[in-house]
């Protein structure tokens, strides 16, 4: 099952104002404020922390069963796909990578 898919901005406002006319929510906001990590998630909004330099690490969105997150980077890169598995399935998974080398 899709879990999340990933990626990386410098535009995280921006991208997270995309995604809300999309119709998707903030679910949590977690960014490194004053050397420690802090949550933002609702009810505050950008107007409440704009002004403050904080470098957002996930902001976590979500739409139905869509879930999407993404943090501050230099670059727009999307990260990775994330699936969530039963333990095992993930197993499995580790057995397999195991054996390809």
């Amino acid at each position: 099952m899709l879990f999340h898919y990933h990626l990386w901005t410098p535009f995280v406002e921006e991208t997270e104002r995309f995604y809300q006319q999309l119709g998707f929510q903030v679910t949590q906001r977690i960014g490194r404020y004053e050397g420690a990590f802090t949550s933002f998630d609702p009810p505050l909004d950008w107007d409440d922390f704009r002004e403050q330099p904080i470098l957002f690490r996930i902001i976590e969105m979500k739409r139905g069963a869509i879930n999407m997150t993404f943090g501050y980077g230099k670059k727009v890169m999307f990260d990775h796909i994330g699936f969530l598995v039963t333990e095992a399935d993930r197993l499995q998974i580790l057995g397999r990578a195991e054996r390809s080398d």
